[in-house]
């Protein structure tokens, strides 16, 4: 049933329709109905229907009653937010449900817009968002408005008016003259009352506001001038008041006022110049076309015709020039419409641009005619322009707004729209619109010619159809002036009337019952479910809610439009397990229910609880470790209901675990001795036992804790030490005397420490000198002796012994240092001094070591002055007089420089010389990026002070480096030397690089380094604490300042100012490089643009249409690649393995690796040690993936026990297909998948916890893949791992490294050992899955037998190369020099001719003559064989056979390298030594080859300037530049 035959009955039941029935106005004429509710006493049953016929629904469309009779002005330059008016429209609807009206603007980008308005929502109050101009240019006379009025109903219905605002005009505007200055020239027998000459002003004003009135007034500077003239105020004519005398010159000024309120004046100077009496203005002769008042049409548009024919006549026929004067306002010819057009004395007015009546309907013209005295005549010639009917009707209504509503079933006669139209015309009829509608819509609406109102012409129904198209026709008032069909101009625009829906059915729901399954833990809001009701009334808005069911508010409807359940309180099955909810959906007329039945599902959401239990103990400091349970806790899982089920809980130590010890029974045992003192100890010590359900197994187990405290009662087992740890000073040549009081500190309790007794201890170690020269009475030190000598003796160590208070009695012994503080005794003598400079990108001049002469004295430094020798200053250096510091320019070049001095002691009133060789060395920035590390146990002094031999501990490292990679010495830099930033005095850091071609990888110099530790620590007699300095490597540094407490990266910082070691005769200046920690994952820098060009491998970068971001367009030939153009894949042959940077710490870590091999075991990846160090550097954490019997085996150790994962039920992964392999830990958690394992099966998924207290995997040293370089069993034991890595090597192909998301560059090793290719060649997946049948081993033995023959045949050609064709006919004098002999001076130096092959002589072979046969078989490269990886070592090879030649007195003649491409230029006679050194010569400049892409890497190896890999990583480096 529909709701009209429902209201329907309902009124003939009460019996009094008609008398409910009111009139309404125009088309509201509906009764209000009362509201009938249904009630009911308990819940609806489901797809029950619940209905109120009601008076809320939308009956009645708002109403601008008053909108046609609207008249609003505004005056113009009012302030915005003026008020206009106030609109109001009305609803015949309850204010609930209809009857309220809000109020909006309809925009638009026509030009009668809207947009200067805002009417305010609520009050219809209708105010300005501008100012207005009446006036030019904007000539904002009358604004069209168009408000809207939207009712609260459903569906809601809207109205709108367009008013039309009028601007009234004020008098803002200044009269404007058509000159900017009025000169005029007169005869002197000018006769009174003539006209002199005619000024014209005009106010765009309207009305009175722009009537001008014209007066004279005087010039100041001559007053009397205005005796002579007057003005007519009415139309500007200056006349002769007076007769003229003898002067010359008259300036006065004219006022041009207008008659607004208040009025506006503008004021303008005039000069009139006196001529002679014979000199006459020019006249103008009257002719036929000739006429001062001219009509025109407003479509005149003939350019060529003359208008008005002006003719004028000068005395003696004197040629007058014509011109139109132009205005400063657009009556007066501003725009230029007119213009003259002269021949001879005649001129015509012509038409320069189109005519416009709405624009411009007056002109006034002033031609001015002058002639050659100057002498000029004006007339004013008014144009009058007539309206035509050129503009068709605008319909006012706007694009968005071009349709309208009207309700279902409305009776005849019910408005719909009103419809406006506007016709710009200037005049009436021609502006005069009428509206009409198309003959075949005037069956259902009509419309009211002059309102514009569209009403309805019967009663509409919205089954049959839901809208209708109604063309409306504006047309004007007169005929067309541009069909000039004798019609008038007219416009149509069609209109969408929608009719729009009662309310008159019931909604319904797809279901009476609906279920849902949820689970406990439910995020709040998260989806139950969704129930859906459907109501045929396209205009009905259906509301749901919750009626009954919903126990402890746990649900609620996400948004009352929409039927999805979502969670509002958390869930508990242990409390509820399930709800039955009753939902409602209404559309505010009739109601449906349904129900909803939720299961709430149990999972392990409540941790273990531990039940009530003793939680501190006492024991004594240093009594023996018990071996009882000194606690005994128990813990149970409320999720499992009894308690006398098994708990399936196992117990673990979460803090405290290197002390204690827990077993799955709960018992708490002390493992280590424990200490009550500090820095170490504590008097309390906490732990904390963790308890977890589910054995611990799987992702859902869950944790509980409960905090236990030791509590130690202190025994005096510590000694006392001194307070001052800092030497103290005590002048030489001082009397005996107190020197300092002693004072100490004892890590046990106050009971076990001051007071404190302190004697000089007396041993047999102990300096003799100590006990006569110092003594300790009451608790001070004292000097025993007058006089000491800083010369003798720089400082003493004292061991003073103290002694505490406690029982029993502890003795410590600490050592005083007193440093004899010197006094300038002694004079100096000359001195000598090197200083060695590391130049690295320093642009401002710096300090680089001080003048050093020999003195015993040196705290004198106040005495001495410092000065060039003989006043000459050395280029490229600046010296401190005052200090001696020595500083050194930027631009100073590589070499070897000898700086004279002289020294001046005025106290001993000496002068003497220092002369300081300065060696400088410039290190580019690619060598500090790819340095190796290492950390030393020494000082910065010990490390760079030569010894007996000359040598410092810096140059012995640069050798051994250079021996470790059998390069020469020249090609390894010890650049930095430097006090660790995070260590103590003792340890330094040292930066060094290597290079052949290009510079060796970070990975490649740590990674061998450190295979050579022990031996490296031999030959330098120092301890090596670290290689590769990492300061995120160890978990315990967080504690103090500066360290990180999960992820972190090392950041390789470096500061302008170098770094300076001083040791008197020698001193360093290092490049200040250091590494800090970053406490944060590291991460591929992020970039947007293509500069610099983020893609590796010689990729290319593409900008994605202006847009941030890029792609990377790579070469196909380098195979799979990563999106920068990572080479994604590496193949191992099972006898090698390959180095990328190690992984860096994070606290959430992601690895995912792709192999595909036959072999069934072998060692994929390990990145961990490769040397054992001392502690605290002893490093341990390790990750290790292996293949065993085609199954992945993790092992995974932080630094405080190895956790294991083996998949020992996957699927094989030996199968030669490509498998994936997942890593993902964190502190709490390790996980290792398989290919894609949706369900996380065991087989091919397995996770557990990680063993011990530390959190996170740091690992220093090269990630290694397909392999070890050392043997793992070495440092099992020092490292106190329960497993090794496998040594057998990986066979197959390695694809997509990633971690962290972050694409490793494959194809771009550090370093490599054994056959390592790329995965384009097949051979190495599949060499072993050929067959060995009968055909292999044929096909075998014919290959080998091919392959005898053509070795055979090889040798035997090689062997008949006779001497000759190695050297030639005697009488050829053949010789590769290098000499172009077709140029000027080619034959020159014949006699210069070197024959290369001698550098083909074997290393350390017998001499070899020039004119010698050189087997061949003797022949092998001189230098170290490259490894495979690294680029040809080009220069070691030449520089080892050229020191040969140049050794060799026989070897005549002399080698001469010369270019003669330009004649005269490159002619240096020089050693081929020059090869060693740099050049300058354009063409020795290779830079370029790394840019010719992959297959020129090789030779771009050779000689490039740079290595043609590109040796950036995808991922963070192991020490990220800054």
């Amino acid at each position: 049933m529909s709701l009209r035959r429902l209201n329907h009955r309902h009124r003939l039941h009460h019996g009094n329709d008609h008398a409910r029935s009111r009139p309404r106005r125009g088309r509201e004429t509906s009764p209000t109905a009362p509201s009938i509710v249904m009630l009911k006493d308990q819940s609806p049953a489901p797809g029950s229907v619940s209905y109120r016929v009601s008076n809320n629904q939308n009956l009645h469309k708002p109403d601008f009653k008053m909108c046609g009779d609207y008249r609003p002005e505004i005056q113009e330059n009012q302030p915005i937010d003026t008020v206009v008016m106030t609109v109001e429209a009305s609803d015949d609807d309850p204010k609930e449900s209809g009857g309220t009206v809000m109020y909006s603007m309809v925009s638009s980008s026509s030009e009668h817009t809207g947009d200067a308005f805002v009417v305010d929502q609520d009050t219809g109050v209708l105010r300005t968002r501008k100012i207005f101009d009446r006036d030019e240019p904007a000539r904002e006379k009358e604004i069209y408005v168009t408000v809207r009025a939207t009712d609260n109903g459903h569906p809601q219905l809207d109205a709108v008016c367009t008013i039309k605002v009028k601007i009234i005009d004020v008098n803002d505007n200044k009269p404007m003259f058509d000159k900017y200055d009025y000169k005029e020239s007169i005869p002197q027998d000018h006769s009174i009352g003539d006209v002199v000459m005619r000024i014209s002003a005009t106010d765009i004003d309207d009305g009175n506001n722009g009537t001008i009135r014209y007066s004279l007034k005087a010039d100041p500077q001559h007053p009397d001038d205005l005796h002579y003239f007057e003005i007519v105020p009415e139309n500007g004519e200056v006349k002769l008041k007076k007769a003229l005398g003898l002067d010359k010159r008259f300036s006065l000024q004219a006022v041009a006022k207008d008659m607004g309120e208040p009025p506006q004046e503008n004021s303008i100077s005039l000069t009139i110049e006196v001529v002679e009496p014979h000199k006459k203005p020019p006249v103008f002769i009257p002719n036929p076309n000739f006429r001062t008042h001219v009509k025109l049409n407003e479509t005149y548009n003939d350019k060529s015709a003359a208008i008005v024919r002006i003719e004028a006549r000068s005395e003696n026929d004197d040629d007058i020039y014509f011109e139109l004067l132009t205005g400063q306002t657009e009556p007066t010819n501003k725009d230029k419409v007119f213009y003259i057009d002269q021949v001879k004395n005649v001129a015509s007015l012509k038409l320069d641009k189109a005519l416009d009546y709405e624009k411009v309907s007056n002109y006034a013209l002033t031609i001015r005619a002058v002639n050659k005295h100057n002498l000029a005549a004006e007339t004013v010639i008014t144009v009058e322009i007539e309206d035509e009917n050129d503009e068709k009707p605008n319909f006012l209504t706007l694009e968005s707004f071009r349709e309208g509503s009207v309700l279902e079933d409305e009776p005849i006669g019910t408005s719909v729209i009103r419809v406006r139209a506007h016709d710009n015309d200037g005049t009436a009829p021609n502006n005069e619109v009428s509206l009409y509608l198309e003959p075949e819509d005037e069956e259902y609406f009509s419309i009211e010619p002059k309102s514009g109102i569209l009403k309805t012409r019967k009663k509409f129904d919205r089954e049959e159809k839901d809208f209708y198209s109604v063309k409306v026709i504006a047309r004007d008032g007169a005929p067309s002036a541009i069909t000039k069909d004798g019609h008038p101009n007219e416009r149509s625009q069609v209109f969408r009337i929608e009719i729009a829906d009662k309310n008159d059915n019931i909604p319904s729901f797809s279901k009476t019952v609906y279920e849902a399954e949820i689970n406990e833990d439910a995020n709040l809001n998260a989806k139950v479910i969704e129930v859906k009701a459907i109501d045929k009334d396209t205009a009905s808005i259906i509301t749901y809610s919750i009626t009954q069911g919903n126990v402890g508010d746990a649900f609620k409807i996400e948004h009352d439009k929409t039927g999805k359940i979502v969670i509002k309180n958390s869930l508990d099955y242990e409390t509820h397990r399930w709800y039955n909810l009753t939902i409602r959906a209404s559309d505010s007329q009739f109601d449906a229910f349904t129900q909803v039945i939720i299961n709430v599902m149990n999972i392990n959401d409540n941790p273990p609880v531990f039940e009530p239990t003793k939680t501190n103990a006492t024991f004594a400091e240093g009594s023996p470790i018990p071996t009882y349970c000194i606690f005994e806790v128990k813990a149970y899982d409320p999720d499992i209901g009894d308690r006398n089920q098994p708990q399936n809980i196992t117990y673990f130590i979460e803090s405290g675990v290197n002390k204690f010890s827990v077993d799955d029974d709960g018992c708490v045992k002390v493992t280590q001795p424990l200490d009550a003192d500090p820095p170490d100890g504590h008097n309390t010590h906490y732990l904390r036992v963790g308890a977890k359900d589910e054995w611990g197994k799987g992702a859902t187990s869950l944790t509980g804790y409960q905090e236990l405290a030791v509590h130690l009662t202190d025994i005096n087992d510590n000694k006392p030490e001194l307070n001052c740890t800092n030497p103290v000073v005590w002048e030489e040549n001082r009397p005996a005397g107190r020197i300092i009081l002693l004072t100490a500190h004892d890590k046990d309790t106050e009971q076990n420490g001051p007071p404190f007794s302190f004697s000089i201890v007396d041993t047999k170690n102990t300096d003799p000198e100590i006990r006569t020269l110092f003594s300790i009475r009451d608790k001070s030190l004292y000097a025993s002796k007058d006089n000491f000598d800083r010369e003798y003796r720089k400082s003493y160590l004292i061991p003073i012994a103290i002694t505490d208070s406690g029982h029993p009695q502890q003795t410590g012994t600490s050592t005083l240092t007193v440093i004899i503080g010197d006094e300038n005794d002694n004079n100096m003598e000359p001195g000598e001094s090197k200083i060695f400079v590391y130049k690295y990108k320093q642009n401002s001049t710096f300090s680089i070591g001080r003048v050093y002469v020999k003195d015993p004295d040196d705290w004198d430094l106040p005495y001495k002055t410092f000065s060039w020798e003989n006043d000459i200053a050395a280029a490229h250096f600046n010296l401190d007089p005052g200090t001696g510091d020595i500083y050194m320019k930027p631009e100073i070049s590589t070499g070897t420089y000898t700086l004279r001095f002289k020294v001046y002691d005025k106290k001993w009133e000496s002068t003497v010389t220092a002369v300081v060789n300065v060696t400088v060395k410039e290190i580019p920035e690619e060598a500090v990026i790819q340095s190796g590390s290492i950390r030393f146990m020494t000082t910065q002094e010990q490390f760079i002070k030569p010894d007996s031999e000359g040598k410092s501990k810096r140059d012995r490292l640069q050798t051994e480096i250079a021996k470790t990679f059998n390069i020469p010495e020249e090609n390894v830099d010890v650049f930095t030397v430097i006090n660790s930033p995070r260590s103590t005095d003792s340890t330094i850091d040292v930066r060094y690089s290597a290079h052949g071609s290009p510079y060796y990888k970070a990975e490649k110099l740590d990674g061998i380094t450190g295979q050579r530790k022990d031996e490296l620590e031999k030959a330098l007699e120092l301890n090596i604490l670290m290689i590769r300095v990492d300061e995120c490597l160890s978990e315990t540094q967080p504690k103090q300042p500066g360290y990180c407490e999960l992820s972190c990266t090392n950041v390789l910082k470096t500061l302008e100012s170098p770094y300076i070691i001083y040791t008197n005769e020698s001193t360093f200046v290092g490049v200040n490089a250091f590494v800090e920690p970053k406490c944060e994952c590291a991460a591929v820098e992020t970039l947007d643009t293509c500069l610099p060009n983020p893609c590796l491998n010689n990729g290319i970068c593409r900008s994605v249409g202006g847009k941030p971001g890029f792609s990377c367009e790579c070469d196909e030939d380098i195979g799979p690649t990563g999106p920068r153009c990572e080479i994604a894949s590496v193949s191992l042959e099972g006898n090698g393995y390959a180095w990328y940077p190690p992984l860096t710490v994070c606290d959430e870590s992601s690895l995912d690796i792709h192999i595909s091999t036959y072999d069934s075991s072998g060692l994929i990846l390990y990145n961990g040690p490769v040397y054992t160090a001392p502690s605290p550097y002893n490093n341990s954490d390790f990750i290790s993936i292996e293949l065993r019997n085609g199954h992945p085996i993790l092992n995974l150790d932080y630094g405080s026990g190895i956790t294991r994962i083996e998949l020992l039920n996957s699927p094989e992964l030996s199968d030669g297909k490509n498998h994936k392999i997942s890593l993902r830990w964190s502190p709490n958690k390790i996980e290792m998948k398989v290919d894609e394992c949706a369900r996380k099966e065991p087989g091919c998924y397995n996770s557990t916890s990680p063993r011990g207290s530390n959190s996170v995997l740091n690992v220093n040293g090269p990630l290694q893949l397909g392999g070890l370089s050392f043997n793992p069993s070495k440092l099992r034991s020092a490292l106190g791992w329960s497993f090794v890595p496998t040594t057998k090597r990986f066979t197959g192909c390695v694809t997509n490294l990633t971690f962290n998301g972050i694409y490793y560059n494959l194809g771009e090793p550090s370093y490599i050992v054994g056959n390592v290719s790329s995965c384009a060649s097949p051979r190495v997946l599949h060499h072993a899955s050929l067959g060995v049948g009968i055909h292999f081993i044929i096909i075998l033995i014919v290959s080998i037998l091919i392959l005898l023959l053509l070795i055979i045949a090889i040798v035997f050609y090689r062997r008949r190369r006779s001497y000759e064709e190695v050297k030639g006919d005697p009488h050829d004098d053949v010789r590769e020099n290098i000499i172009n002999y077709s140029d000027e001076g080619g034959g020159e130096g014949d006699q210069t001719g070197y024959d290369l092959s001698v550098l083909m002589k074997p290393t350390n072979g017998p001499f070899i003559s020039p004119t010698d046969k050189i087997p061949l078989d003797d022949l092998r490269p001189i230098g170290r064989m490259p490894e495979p990886g690294d680029g040809p070592d080009i220069q070691s090879f030449l520089q080892g056979n050229k020191n040969k030649v140049d050794n060799d007195p026989d070897g005549l003649p002399y080698d001469d390298v010369r270019n003669y491409a330009y004649e005269g230029d490159g002619n240096s006679m020089g050693s081929l030594s020059s090869l060693a050194s740099g050049t300058d010569d354009g063409d020795l400049n290779f830079d370029y080859l790394p840019t010719f892409g992959p297959r020129f890497k090789k030779l771009a190896d050779m000689y490039g300037g740079q290595s043609s890999d590109d040796e950036s990583y995808a991922g963070a480096p192991p020490e990220a530049w800054c």
